[in-house]
């Protein structure tokens, strides 16, 4: 829940588009897979001064929001550091984290192509 309250919070629209009416529930399961996979990382910490600096902190959720301009990159980019950490964590089972190919195979601009369809024939 504080994840997708972040997010809303600082990824207000994509393109015309309020973000909230593109957090469906496959997004929304999709950053739940993702946010296990940090608390995997988080769980690696060995204390508050690993320097390893595994685990998504809301000051880095928040700069990859600001700096994406759509959900798809925010997405890539978050997967991007779930990668980085997961190699620094030296996590050997599973390989990658689980929801890294989920995120490579999620259909971003179907998604968003079908949302702003969809989106004039709801409010008729």
């Amino acid at each position: 829940p504080e994840f997708k309250a972040m997010v809303l919070h600082f990824r207000r629209s994509q393109g015309t588009l309020p973000t909230p009416q593109l957090w469906t529930k496959p997004v929304d399961e999709l950053g739940q897979l993702m946010m296990e996979d940090f608390n995997v990382l988080q769980s690696r910490r060995t204390s508050d001064l690993d320097a390893r600096g595994l685990g998504l902190s809301p000051a880095l959720l928040e700069e990859l929001c600001l700096e994406s301009r759509s959900l798809e990159e925010l997405f890539v980019a978050l997967k991007d550091e779930l990668m980085q950490q997961w190699a620094k964590a030296a996590i050997d089972n599973p390989s990658h984290p689980p929801s890294a190919r989920l995120v490579d195979g999620f259909p971003w601009r179907l998604h968003a192509v079908r949302i702003a369809i969809l989106q004039p024939l709801s409010g008729a």
